[in-house]
């Protein structure tokens, strides 16, 4: 079954920059509220959704969803419609008071992390387990990836802080509601570059990367973009290569590039861990049997058709009916397409199936 991705021949670029996490945290960042030290977000329904310094003090701008569950796509969605009709629902604080919060509290460790590549269906997964009150799902945060690239600071970081900050900023997220639920963190498609990081910070937590045939993906993430890449994206640091190079590229080299690098980090992180390997062409049915399984988590015959009911809306768009997009992706793709997915992806594409066959996780 398809995840629900927008029609081929629409363009993309608003949605693109979105999974590289640009344009929604540049939108949020402009809403930054004053710094309100005296009034800390020590109660419950706090959520940290930007970090930056003012003057030379770090702060992290925090919003208040009291007990709304984040029903949105993604995370960002949720905070900026509430900071758009209750603008003060957010205030400022020290990061050293999140991290005085989080030590008056108990430690709690995430349920699952959820890594991937763009346009695999993994929105899908995560608007499904976000379908069930017990489960909650912290969609691709923009302050998680500005921790990993460290955007927010003028200055190099270390490692180390940045495992401060991203222990701190999860934490965070774990203790806003007073009822313990089960937790779910999907990072950005480019998070997977630093699965080492994420896993040295949360080691016992179980991941799962989702991936899918990557020739649909490039037609999808393309769109009608063939000719250039869309102002900007060279600086969304889905690779490492300076400016000038990227800008150069015809989009097809571009995103076989990017995808390529996130699958090989996948292969990568096989071999020195054990996270789940969702293909495309499993979902829906695999999110409430093996997934759930391998979460440890029970679920009740309501829980599981209140999850099938997710897969008839488009996950990205809930307004709007689900439409398997397969057939027609396929055909969209062009000759140039099919040569820089044999040359760049399909290596890295065909080891994580060959490991996903191996431990005995389903058919393609």
């Amino acid at each position: 079954m398809s995840g629900n991705d927008k029609a081929v021949a629409r363009p993309c670029l608003s949605h693109i920059l979105h999974e590289a996490n640009y344009s929604m945290s540049k939108s949020l960042t402009n809403l930054q509220p004053k710094l309100l030290e005296p009034l800390p977000p020590s109660d419950k329904g706090w959520l940290p959704y930007n970090i930056r310094y003012d003057d030379a003090q770090l702060v992290v701008d925090c919003c208040n969803i009291a007990d709304s569950q984040l029903e949105d796509p993604f995370f960002d969605q949720t905070i900026h419609r509430f900071l758009r009709l209750v603008p003060y629902a957010s205030q400022s604080t020290f990061f050293e008071t999140l991290v005085n919060i989080n030590s008056k509290r108990t430690a709690r460790k995430p349920t699952g992390f959820i890594f991937h590549i763009s346009r695999c269906g993994s929105t899908l997964i995560a608007q499904i387990l976000a379908s069930l009150q017990q489960f909650v799902v912290f969609s691709e945060p923009a302050i998680l990836e500005k921790v990993l690239r460290s955007t927010y600071s003028p200055v190099s970081v270390s490692n180390e802080q940045k495992h401060g900050l991203l222990e701190n900023i999860i934490q965070a997220f774990l203790g806003y509601k007073a009822v313990e639920q089960e937790t779910f963190v999907k990072f950005s498609a480019r998070a997977i570059l630093d699965y080492r990081l994420i896993t040295q910070v949360f080691p016992s937590v179980r991941c799962i990367f989702v991936y899918r045939e990557p020739v649909e993906v490039l037609v999808s993430l393309i769109g009608n973009q063939t000719d250039r890449l869309p102002p900007g994206l060279e600086k969304a640091g889905l690779l490492n290569d300076d400016f000038q190079t990227i800008s150069r590229m015809r989009p097809a080299e571009y995103w076989a590039r990017v995808v390529a690098n996130q699958c090989a980090a996948a292969v990568e992180m096989c071999s020195c861990s054990q996270p789940f390997l969702v293909n495309y062409s499993q979902l829906p049915e695999i999110v409430w049997t093996d997934l759930m399984n391998f979460f440890g988590v029970a679920l009740s015959a309501g829980d599981m058709e209140r999850m099938q009911q997710v897969c008839l809306r488009n996950s990205k768009q809930p307004h709007k009916p689900f439409s398997n997009d397969t057939v027609n992706k396929r055909g969209a793709a062009t000759s140039e397409i099919h040569e820089l997915v044999d040359h760049f992806v399909l290596p890295y594409y065909n080891r994580l199936e060959t490991i996903r066959m191996a431990a005995g996780r389903g058919p393609t």
